[in-house]
C-alpha cells in the first residue's frame, strides 16, 4: 500500500481515477513503482503504485 504524499516533481500522471492523481496531471503518491523487470517498452509497463480513487470520501 502506497500512501499519498507530495506532488513528485517531474512526474506526470493522466489517470484521474486514481487516489494519487492531483490537478495539473501531476502524481502526488509518497512514492512509485513500475513492473515489470525486464521490459523494453513503454506498451509493457504498469504503474503497480496506481490505486482506484475512492469517490466516497
Amino acid at each position: 500500500m502506497f500512501k499519498k504524499g507530495k506532488i513528485i516533481s517531474g512526474v506526470k500522471c493522466n489517470v484521474n481515477s486514481c487516489k494519487f492523481w492531483a490537478k495539473g496531471n501531476h502524481c502526488s503518491a509518497g512514492e512509485i513503482e513500475v513492473d515489470p523487470p525486464n521490459s523494453y517498452s513503454s506498451e509493457m509497463t504498469d504503474c503497480s503504485t496506481f490505486e482506484p480513487k475512492n469517490y466516497f470520501d
